[in-house]
């Protein structure tokens, strides 16, 4: 997968959606230590992502 940059924007499959967070977020704390952190670094994922917020009325 090819995630482009322009204008300070970023275009590609899921750069909008929770994949893409992930993505991101493990990306920003891969250089992390545990001589880094004062406290656990939890991370919470979910797969309830699209299911949970639909109208069922």
């Amino acid at each position: 997968m090819q995630i482009k940059k322009a204008d300070d924007k970023f275009y590609g499959l899921s750069t909008l959606d929770m994949i893409g967070f992930y993505a991101f977020l493990l990306d920003a704390v891969k250089n992390l230590t545990p001589a880094l952190l004062s406290k656990p670094l939890y991370i919470l994922v979910t797969s309830a992502e699209g299911t949970v917020a639909s109208n069922t009325d």
